[in-house]
């Protein structure tokens, strides 16, 4: 038998049982009313014939293919921080009756196709991640198709939306290093944000809530901003940062734009022989587990994926129950967590 060619009836013929029971423990929200000896005797059969679900025939009987697809916007999913958000998105669908499919996204992707990466288009729903800048293109695109956006980049508010608040946390990281008396306080970052549909570049700063916050909060204690531009990840925000303490002092502190670059800011600083935090204070964001367990554990501004995507999740099931609803959107509060990295 060709391994794509099982069918549940395959399954249910060779096991002596109905194709109904075998259609419940297949399904994705699996019937407590199965027994487990059942359910792990057709789990036996459908691994030894190869079965595998066909999300098209299901649509036909529930209206349903019960996938969802995360387009996750990314120049760099190897990082920790991505890692993180693919974990919890996949944690996220385990108690709901759906399947999770990724896709990822980023400049390269849209410049081979102005639509991006080629959603399926069976899928019940799409979370764009980090990716709102496009969500123009692909509301337009792939209409019909429930979609919210989610996490700290918004910019089209004709779909539901699940917001990480960094504007708040971040006023509170910086009036807690301004009011220790640091007036020297550089933000270190990639330099780059993510690029809006039909924007010039200086409109894209507008989008940023941690480069912005930190401007403001700077020029509002009358003290002047200072740009530190590592590029991505840990590696490069040490090469950089190596090379900038040889020829200049270190400010009195940092706010880095994510964990990765704190990190990485933070070997940079110990090998260059300044002390944390009584010489310069580091404060980071994300929430990244590694920031808390080094030497110095580092103050952190805390994003809670877990908890956006399960509203995400919800905000989907929402909209797939009533397509022509107004847009819901929903601001989850990020956290400021300081540590030693910050505190004297």
């Amino acid at each position: 038998m060709k391994r794509n060619s099982v069918t549940i009836k395959d399954i249910a013929r060779n096991l002596s049982i109905s194709h109904t029971t075998v259609s419940r423990v297949l399904s994705p929200n699996v019937s407590s009313t199965i027994s487990e000896k059942t359910r792990a005797r057709v789990m036996h059969e459908a691994t030894r014939l190869g079965y595998q679900p066909n999300h098209a025939a299901r649509a036909l009987v529930t209206g349903r293919t019960g996938l969802l697809c995360l387009l996750l916007w990314t120049e760099g999913v190897h990082d920790d921080y991505h890692a993180r958000v693919i974990h919890e998105a996949h944690a996220a669908v385990q108690n709901q009756p759906f399947e999770l499919c990724i896709l990822l996204a980023s400049r390269h992707s849209f410049e081979k196709n102005p639509l991006g990466p080629a959603v399926p288009m069976t899928v019940d729903g799409i979370i764009l991640y980090e990716a709102a800048g496009f969500a123009p293109a692909l509301v337009d695109h792939y209409r019909g198709i429930p979609m919210v956006t989610a996490g700290a980049y918004q910019n089209d508010f004709r779909l539901d939306t699940v917001k990480v608040d960094l504007e708040t946390p971040t006023i509170e990281a910086m009036a807690h290093l301004i009011g220790q008396g640091r007036k020297r306080i550089a933000y270190l970052g990639s330099g780059e944000v993510v690029p809006l549909m039909g924007a010039e570049p200086e409109q894209y700063i507008a989008n940023e809530d941690r480069h912005r916050t930190y401007d403001r909060s700077m020029r509002a204690a009358g003290l002047q901003p200072e740009y530190i531009h590592t590029g991505r990840g840990k590696g490069n925000a040490y090469r950089i940062l190596t090379e900038y303490l040889k020829n200049h002092e270190a400010p009195d502190a940092f706010f880095c734009h994510n964990d990765e670059i704190a990190i990485g800011a933070y070997r940079a600083l110990v090998n260059a022989g300044v002390k944390i935090p009584e010489q310069t204070a580091l404060v980071g964001c994300d929430g990244l587990e590694e920031a808390e367990y080094i030497g110095v554990p580092i103050s952190t501004v805390f994003q809670p994926v877990g908890q956006v995507f399960e509203l995400a999740i919800e905000a989907l099931v929402r909209r797939m129950a009533d397509p022509d609803a107004p847009p819901h959107h929903i601001v989850v509060p990020a956290i400021f967590q300081p540590r030693r990295s910050s505190l004297i």
